[in-house]
């Protein structure tokens, strides 16, 4: 397959043990992007021999060091792309063959205007396709025409921001995400996502807070009743046990939204 006129961006931090993975199947972009916070346990390597670009994920930093606003993060890799399309996936993630034939289809036809393309994801649970979980569909924009009027914004759960003019489609392949078990969803809220979050709105309005706190009070109802409902497909969806973890997360951010602490909540 001839290379991809795209860039491809990757944040990664002492990510050996899914980088490789995760560059495989993107090794056909024509430019890959590793945005890097100081590993440390052979992640360059691997990223090196992919023929990666490596930057830092913030060139003031003197040794390894935690995203504290993801958006800033995924602009300094948008920044860097050196062709006129950006796709991206995380260092644990992976794109599927078909979503890559699609990306590159859409790259040679180079249609006009500002797009961007929605893609839906497969979780990958102990080494089992998920095909029912209260995420679905769960559309993200993971690749677009690089444009000045597009960014990524909001400190934690990135977002993108364009025009409404914006030609908007969906692809019809995957990028999956892997689970090994609910713990691995709650720490990432613990150590990195609820402080993030609370820097966000530690100087804000209480009034703001509070609407922050009531969206994540709905969005525990609607993994509640997503997931009673994918009960009736027990072999294909996602463990009780891992929706449960995502319920507690929702009501650790309403709980640290509404006292506007950063305390941890049972």
């Amino acid at each position: 397959m001839e290379k991809i006129n795209a860039s491809v961006g990757i944040l990664t931090f002492n990510s050996a043990a899914t980088l490789e993975r995760a560059l495989e199947s993107v090794k056909d972009f024509e430019d890959i992007i590793v945005c890097d916070g100081g590993s440390t346990d052979g992640t360059l390597e691997i990223a090196q021999r992919y023929g990666a670009r490596v930057i830092p994920q913030d060139p003031q930093a003197t040794g390894p060091h935690r995203i504290t606003d993801f958006a800033a993060v995924r602009n300094r890799c948008l920044e860097a792309a050196r062709t006129g399309w950006f796709f991206y996936i995380d260092s644990d993630e992976r794109a599927e063959p078909e979503l890559v034939h699609e990306i590159a289809d859409i790259v040679k036809q180079n249609p006009p205007g500002v797009r961007i393309y929605k893609i839906t994801p497969r979780i990958i649970y102990r080494g089992r396709r998920i095909e029912y979980a209260s995420s679905y569909p769960g559309y993200q924009t993971r690749f677009f025409k690089i444009n000045p009027k597009i960014h990524f914004r909001k400190a934690v759960h990135e977002r993108i921001e364009y025009p409404s003019d914006t030609e908007v489609s969906i692809l019809k392949g995957h990028w999956n995400y892997y689970l090994s078990g609910p713990e691995e969803i709650m720490e990432d809220v613990e150590i990195r996502d609820i402080p993030i979050l609370f820097r966000r709105y530690q100087n804000q309005p209480t009034w703001k807070r509070y609407r922050g706190a009531c969206k994540s009070l709905i969005s525990l109802i609607v993994i509640f009743l997503k997931s009673f409902r994918n009960l009736f497909h027990p072999t294909e969806s996602m463990p009780w046990s891992v929706e449960c973890a995502k319920m507690r997360v929702q009501f650790r951010f309403f709980r640290a939204l509404l006292f506007g602490s950063e305390k941890k909540y049972g």
